[in-house]
């Protein structure tokens, strides 16, 4: 209906990329904050918070078949997510 659902906040930098996982039951983000995120979308909240790039993080993209995310930085590096273990 257009309605608003939820409010996702956590971030503390300008949102560079977001996706949807295949089943469209997470949200994964990603910022100049350095950090990545994955949320829960219908409870709406945090499932995982992904650390360790040190300058802004431009891209992301999952594979559902290996349930893994990649996210790209301009720290020039790219981080392989294992998003099993990122949930616990």
């Amino acid at each position: 209906t257009g309605a608003l659902k939820c409010t996702l906040t956590g971030h503390t930098s300008e949102i560079s990329a977001i996706m949807f996982t295949k089943d469209q039951k997470a949200l994964l983000s990603v910022s100049h904050d350095t950090s990545a995120r994955v949320w829960d979308i219908e409870g709406g909240f945090l499932l995982a918070l992904l650390s360790g790039h040190t300058k802004a993080v431009t891209c992301v993209d999952y594979s559902p078949k290996s349930n893994r995310a990649v996210t790209g930085s301009k720290d020039k590096t790219l981080r392989l997510w294992n998003m099993w273990k990122a949930a616990q």
